[in-house]
């Protein structure tokens, strides 16, 4: 009988805690789609009251706070009303999630970098990186093909 429920228990012990750690990876990158959605129409900012720490710092923005961010995201939608993005990659290990994301939109919004709305369709890529503790983001890195959707417009 000893030999019978170490047989089931180490197996089921095992997945227990593996399965436990990939449904929290799960929902840490989850997390991280959720804040990438933001910025698209379809979305409510208001999302990121819920899903950012009170002392959040976001590296890309120059004044790194949630007000900062909101600014950021919603001068990004008023230039690009129709951006969306498609995830490409996430991977998740310990507290940190990276996602590779594809953004698609229409420059016919606000003017950008001196340029007057085209209506042209810009794609890029970018690359997220969160910091992520319990059921909030702390931090936020992005490395974007900014420069790209400049050469896009002008040409």
């Amino acid at each position: 009988m000893r030999r019978y429920l170490g047989v089931v228990a180490i197996p089921v012990l095992a997945f227990c805690i593996l399965g436990a750690r990939g449904q929290s990876m799960s929902k840490k990158k989850a997390l991280a789609v959720k804040y990438l959605k933001a910025g698209s129409k379809a979305v409510d900012i208001r999302v990121l009251d819920e899903i950012l720490a009170d002392d959040f710092i976001d590296h890309q923005t120059p004044n790194r706070d949630l007000s900062a961010v909101k600014k950021a995201f919603l001068s990004i939608y008023e230039t690009f009303p129709d951006l969306t993005p498609k995830i490409e990659d996430t991977i998740a290990e310990g507290n940190r999630v990276a996602v590779r994301v594809t953004w698609e939109g229409s420059h016919t919004g606000r003017p950008v970098a001196g340029i007057e709305p085209t209506g042209k369709r810009v794609r890029f890529t970018s690359i997220d990186i969160f910091h992520i503790e319990g059921d909030k983001i702390q931090e936020h890195w992005s490395v974007d093909e900014g420069y790209a959707i400049i050469t896009q417009l002008r040409n």
